[in-house]
């Protein structure tokens, strides 16, 4: 071991269900992957997410960019119209990611579209700016933590 490093003390504790569970979780990814920001330009991406069939609870989301981000949103567009805000993070940091959990979760239904948008600066950039696994690449993706209804 190095100097000053310690024993590594990460645990893992698993509970499992005393019964099977009623209503299995998905985590759904919604993601542009096509992406391409030339330099010097600042731009919008967004990706949409058709909802088929049946209804879901959504109990949480996760948006994630990297340092190029400036702005992320996820919404439903309702069949019926209207539209519900999933998350809005108007000044985006790459140090947010992470699952943001409701007090309850946002009913989705089929019709419904749920939609991303991602903003990106790359005036100061010299090369284009795509999706990639770096963190000077960019990602435009969010996930839904859901539940059938």
């Amino acid at each position: 071991m190095g100097a000053g490093l310690g024993r590594d003390r990460t645990t893992v504790d698993l509970h499992y269900a005393a019964a099977p569970v009623a209503k299995p979780a998905l985590v759904l990814p919604i993601a542009n992957d096509t992406f391409v920001i030339p330099p010097g330009a600042s731009d919008t991406v967004t990706a949409e997410l058709p909802v088929p069939v049946g209804s879901w609870s959504v109990w949480g989301v996760l948006p994630h960019m990297h340092l190029h981000g400036t702005e992320i949103k996820l919404s439903v567009q309702h069949a019926a119209g209207d539209s519900t805000c999933a998350i809005d993070v108007p000044h985006w940091n790459f140090h947010w990611q992470g699952f943001y959990y409701y007090k309850q979760p946002l009913p989705v239904g089929g019709g419904d579209v749920v939609r991303l948008s991602c903003s990106y600066d790359n005036t100061a950039g010299s090369t284009a700016l795509t999706w990639g696994e770096r963190t000077t690449d960019e990602m435009c993706l969010a996930f839904a933590y859901v539940t059938a209804r």
